[in-house]
């Protein structure tokens, strides 16, 4: 998915771009050392939304789909959420994935579109929206006050961002009549191989 794969298994030209390039971050020059908007150009994400998902690529709205579903995004030039209820469902589960930093935003429609998360990570009221009798919402982050903070140059920037990610969280499951909050202690965003050892969630009933 992220577009790497070991020396051995590259053809002939690209062990030979691996040797002559051997960082994998490009900068451009037309304007002076300009560096890349993101870790990952987004690529093979997309080459993989596109397989999953092809048979849905124009829809006139996600409803068609045999499950009701919303993708949610941010616009970066209105600074607003966006609910994203039709097109292509592909491009938009690659928007809604836009995680500052490792892919880049997707352009649609005139907007400049990231990962939704930013501001409603729990999208409760969306569901509510929809017309859902009963929404329960899975809350896969940390919403209380945190002990530590990190005082580093990137790590004030990423606590920032995250303490953003709380506000509206706390905020979102509001809406939901049922919050499901795994126990996440000791785990990140990329240990899923280590669900065996998962322990049994907290669940919260919620007013209704």
């Amino acid at each position: 998915m992220f577009g790497a794969s070991s020396f051995r298994y590259k053809n002939v030209r690209r062990k030979d771009d691996a040797r002559d390039y051997p960082s994998r971050i490009e900068f451009g020059l037309k304007r002076g050392i300009v560096p890349p908007p993101s870790l990952n150009n987004g690529q093979q994400v997309e080459c993989l939304l596109s397989r999953l998902a092809g048979a849905y690529g124009d829809l006139q709205s996600v409803d068609e789909l045999p499950t009701p579903f919303r993708c949610m995004a941010v616009d970066l030039k209105s600074s607003t959420p966006v609910v994203l209820d039709k097109g292509s469902l592909p491009r938009a589960m690659r928007a809604t994935m836009s995680l500052p930093l490792i892919f880049p935003p997707v352009d649609w429609e005139g907007r400049v579109l990231v990962d939704g998360g930013a501001m409603n990570n729990v999208p409760a009221d969306v569901a509510r929206a929809m017309g859902g009798d009963v929404v329960v919402a899975v809350n896969v982050g940390e919403i209380g006050e945190r002990d530590m903070v990190s005082r580093t140059l990137f790590g004030v920037a990423g606590e920032t961002l995250d303490s953003m990610m709380r506000a509206s969280t706390r905020r979102a499951i509001a809406s939901a009549d049922l919050v499901i909050t795994p126990v996440l202690t000791g785990f990140g965003s990329l240990d899923w191989r280590r669900s065996p050892s998962w322990r049994r969630p907290d669940t919260r009933r919620r007013r209704r």
